[in-house]
């Protein structure tokens, strides 16, 4: 939400720990990224999304909770993805998208 210029940040605290890290790191991704304010609902009332934002906002969120040096310390040290969602407060669906993206296991193992 925006408030004059400020940007806020309205989260459901009823979610787990790890999916409210995943919307809050969402949602700071639409403020680093400067995304524009839309309207919130669109002419028949429902919640109007900008796909292009909401697409580039998904793919800077995981990155924000975990990093690709973070992805290699995982595979690096053996760590399994229960450890991994320990350790980073990260769900596993997070984790193994960045594990993926990053090609992290096929770096370590080419080493």
């Amino acid at each position: 939400m925006f408030y004059g210029t400020q940007r806020i940040i309205v989260h459901n605290d009823a979610h787990s720990l790890l999916r409210q890290a995943s919307n809050v790191s969402h949602e700071l991704s639409h403020g680093i990224l400067q995304h524009q304010p839309d309207e919130v609902f669109n002419e028949c009332g429902c919640r109007n999304f900008n796909q292009e934002y909401e697409d580039e906002a998904n793919w800077l969120a995981p990155a924000l909770l975990i990093s690709e040096e973070a992805a290699l310390h995982i595979v690096q040290t053996g760590m399994t993805i229960d450890e991994a969602v320990e350790y980073y407060h990260a769900s596993k669906e997070v984790i193994n998208m960045r594990i993926n993206v990053t090609g992290a296991r096929k770096r370590i193992l080419s080493r």
